[in-house]
């Protein structure tokens, strides 16, 4: 890798796993996690390692995969008279619109580096525990947090086999 000095990262993948208790999520709120993971890895190679929109010499091609995620969704229990009330009921229609109250309970990423040119394999790295570098339990922001963590890792992994 220490030839590459420039990435072509694809679009985000999500694979939800079929034993999943909850199997939807809306595309806006996927297209906005994708678009915020795909940012932070931008920010942590960038400028030193520009991502650009076209393979060629000296190019790495990134392939990420957010994969085997299990979704559940949250019971919300009704109570005393405002959940009776058509404002109560408006309140809790508008949280499952955007996607509060579908919880993460696991995921795995999976990352490949390949030659833009040739599509020759540079690397390949999976965490099958995508969610453990969060603070407390598999949610968003644990994900959200190794994502930081791998963006810093690949930074870090140029830096060190770059050509001297």
């Amino acid at each position: 890798p220490s030839e590459y000095d420039r990435f072509l990262i694809d679009p985000i993948e999500i694979f939800i796993h079929p034993d999943s208790d909850y199997k939807g999520i809306d595309a806006v709120d996927l297209l906005t996690l994708t678009s915020t993971l795909r940012q932070y890895l931008i920010d942590a190679l960038e400028p030193r390692y520009p991502v650009v929109n076209k393979p060629g010499p000296g190019v790495a091609r990134m392939r990420i995969a957010i994969t085997g995620v299990k979704f559940s969704k949250e019971r919300r229990k009704a109570r005393g008279a405002f959940a009776i009330l058509p404002i109560g009921l408006a309140a809790n229609v508008a949280q499952a619109a955007v996607g509060r109250d579908v919880l993460l309970d696991e995921a795995s990423m999976e990352m490949e580096l390949l030659d833009s040119s040739t599509g020759k394999r540079l690397l390949v790295a999976i965490d099958s525990d995508a969610l453990r570098h969060g603070k407390g339990k598999p949610d968003w922001e644990s994900l959200d947090e190794s994502f930081k963590l791998y963006a810093s890792r690949m930074r870090q992994f140029m830096d060190e086999n770059r050509k001297k």
